[in-house]
């Protein structure tokens, strides 16, 4: 019964720290643009009339806007992602492992995952996100099959933990 209890808790903490991930990502896209506006504004020494400050603070709300809709957008599309039958199927086979097994990953050869499950998740991972492989690719000339999975099981949301039980092997 503890066990389950456990399970159930890595399941709550494990859905926190996506919607974590996902709020974190968007305050500090928004900060960033804000902050560069500031930047930007005080190294031209702009001082503009009323109307050239209204014009800024008005593009400024339009950005935070965009923003706000953008991070809608990019919610929907990871929500989406991971309610991919393949992404279900990894994260129920992972959450039902308890957290104090992960370390002998070999006794869990059960859930290595098979070429067709690679498979159906890099479909998933293009269908949600298609220019991601293009551009892992194109700034990482060297990136190989294996590289490409690491990435889309971060994707997921897992640790390196989860990911050594699901590729079974050791990771430091």
């Amino acid at each position: 019964f503890n066990d389950y209890l456990e399970q159930i808790k890595y399941k709550q903490q494990y859905h926190n720290k996506k919607t974590n991930l996902v709020f974190i990502t968007v305050v500090s896209i928004i900060i960033t643009i804000i902050i560069s506006i500031s930047i930007h504004l005080k190294n031209k020494k702009i001082k503009a009339s009323d109307i050239k400050y209204d014009k800024e603070k008005t593009k400024v709300r339009k950005l935070e806007k965009e923003l706000i809709n953008k991070r809608s957008e990019a919610e929907l599309r990871i929500e989406l992602f991971l309610n991919e039958p393949v992404c279900r199927k990894i994260n129920d086979t992972i959450c039902d492992i308890p957290a104090s097994s992960r370390s002998r990953y070999s006794d869990y050869t059960y859930v290595k995952l098979d070429e067709e499950t690679i498979v159906s998740l890099g479909e998933a991972v293009t269908k949600h996100f298609p220019n991601l492989k293009i551009w892992l690719i194109s700034n990482n000339i060297k990136l190989k099959k294996d590289d490409l999975l690491l990435c889309y099981l971060y994707l997921l949301g897992l640790n390196n933990s989860q990911i050594a039980l699901l590729r079974q092997c050791n990771f430091a």
